[in-house]
């Protein structure tokens, strides 16, 4: 197997985790959110 070719699939790869756990990040925060004192004035500005 090319030796370039496995770096870019790996780099890829890594992009991608980065980018799921910046989305499930995201996901979560209105989830969590709620549990402190800041629910309302974040949902009232989203």
């Amino acid at each position: 197997m090319d030796t370039s070719k496995r770096t870019s699939l790996l780099d890829s790869f890594r992009i991608e985790t980065v980018i799921r756990l910046f989305v499930g990040a995201f996901a979560w925060f209105p989830l969590v959110l709620p549990t402190t004192d800041t629910a309302p004035a974040y949902q009232q500005r989203y």
